[in-house]
């Protein structure tokens, strides 16, 4: 699976669409450096809409958001 795969698979989850309710997610692009990946990504919430990237981290084989990013 790739970065990009994940995050849209990631955000289709219901465990994030109990999160998120009527939140429109798009992937915009990804760049990916060896086991790291940055994925571009636009959310759409009450008519507002605000980008951001995701830090991803390949272990394993798989691709895994990168926790250090939220303090976890």
């Amino acid at each position: 699976m790739s970065a990009t795969d994940f995050v849209a698979a990631l955000f289709s989850s219901q465990m994030m669409k109990d999160m998120l309710g009527s939140a429109e997610i798009q992937v915009l692009g990804s760049e990916i450096n060896g086991d790291n990946a940055i994925v571009r990504a636009s959310m759409t919430m009450n008519g507002q809409t605000q980008e951001d990237e995701l830090e991803l981290v390949r272990e394993g084989g798989a691709w895994k958001l990168n926790l250090d990013e939220f303090g976890m």
